[in-house]
């Protein structure tokens, strides 16, 4: 899974790009997404 860490770096301005990966993306590719945005937003 691939997904720059830029996306995480402020929740507030990138939940928008967060929200269209998740609705964008397979069912194992959100959980993938949910797991990497636990492990990066939340230090």
């Amino acid at each position: 899974m691939n997904v720059p860490a830029c996306y995480f770096y402020t929740v507030e301005d990138d939940l928008a790009e967060l929200m269209l990966i998740l609705w964008s993306t397979s069912e194992q590719k959100r959980t993938d997404v949910i797991a990497y945005a636990k492990n990066n937003i939340t230090k």
